[in-house]
């Protein structure tokens, strides 16, 4: 009898790790290129983020996911450019109790002008993914050969690709993850039962409000995530900023889920947000709490390119 609560334990922990095989972040206008690879090249500085976001504190093996990710632009030096290119990496680790994973996509991207007010981008992330279960790490009355197991999975080439249409005023993004299906498993081994990693889409919409004066601005935005199965999962994004240097933000996602963002500019070069999740309902129905920090670098040595207005309003 405990054994077979001990499989039902994991098998719905298992669930719970892979249901959320892509990573989620509170900051979206934050770390855009994390989520789009159509993002890619629209700084005009070589854009490196570092992250790191805890989830559901409060309970044991939930997930934590650490990021890194580099994007620029190559092609803009003309006074009048209709098309540059933008490229970018990202590596992202996630843990969630016995389950791990790691994965590193190149990402690439091709921006071209359609009219005098909008820009129409399309790119890709293509890498890898590593999947490991660490069996070890399960505490069992009695050693098990198949729950005290250790297995790895490597999955390639993974393909993400997303699209972006920007102007100065406003953006709508479209993107997927886990675009190619895939079964967590191989001819010997499986990591838990022979499931599908499921594709992941994501819409975004925003657009800028600028106060008379220019000191300050409010972008607020929305993102819909889904899978061809789930219920979708909806943010409602509000940022203030103001002279780009500090901002305030605050958003909800469905169901009750209460955000509260912070982003600070120092040093012209580098900017640091922070998120505070409130109410979203993790397992067994707990509110706990989930913490998202993301530090940004813009290797520019140009000042005048620091602080240059965006072209596009997701990025500040």
């Amino acid at each position: 009898m405990k054994k077979l609560i001990l499989i039902l334990v994991l098998l719905g922990a298992m669930s719970f790790s892979f249901g959320q095989s892509a990573p989620y972040y509170t900051q979206n206008i934050f770390n855009k290129f994390a989520i789009n690879p159509a993002t890619a090249g629209l700084t005009d500085c070589p854009d490196f983020k570092f992250g790191h976001r805890r989830q559901w504190m409060g309970i044991s093996q939930t997930p934590v996911t650490s990021f890194f990710t580099f994007n620029t632009s190559f092609g803009k030096e003309d006074k009048n450019p209709r098309a540059f290119h933008g490229f970018g990496a990202r590596f992202i680790t996630d843990q969630a109790g016995p389950f791990s994973a790691q994965s590193f996509h190149l990402g690439y991207a091709y921006h071209l002008q359609v009219n005098n007010k909008y820009t129409l981008s399309a790119g890709a992330f293509v890498g890898l993914r590593n999947y490991v279960y660490d069996g070890g790490s399960v505490v069992t009355p009695v050693f098990d050969p198949i729950v005290n197991a250790t297995s790895s999975l490597l999955i390639y080439p993974e393909f993400d690709p997303g699209v972006y249409l920007y102007s100065k005023d406003d953006f709508f993004g479209f993107s997927v993850a886990n675009f190619i299906p895939f079964k967590l498993q191989t001819s010997s081994d499986a990591i838990g039962s022979p499931s599908n990693n499921v594709k992941h889409y994501s819409i975004t919409y925003g657009r800028i409000i600028t106060a008379k004066g220019y000191y300050y601005t409010f972008i607020p935005s929305a993102m819909v995530r889904f899978t061809p199965y789930g219920v979708p999962s909806v943010d409602l994004n509000f940022m203030w900023y103001i002279e780009d240097n500090f901002a305030l933000g605050a958003s909800y996602r469905n169901p009750l889920g209460l955000s509260f963002i912070a982003e600070m500019r120092f040093l012209q070069r580098f900017r640091l947000g922070y998120a505070f999740d409130y109410g979203a309902i993790g397992p067994q129905g707990a509110f706990p709490f989930t913490h998202e920090v993301i530090l940004s670098f813009l290797a520019c040595k140009d000042k005048e390119k620091l602080n240059k207005k965006p072209v596009c309003p997701a990025y500040r």
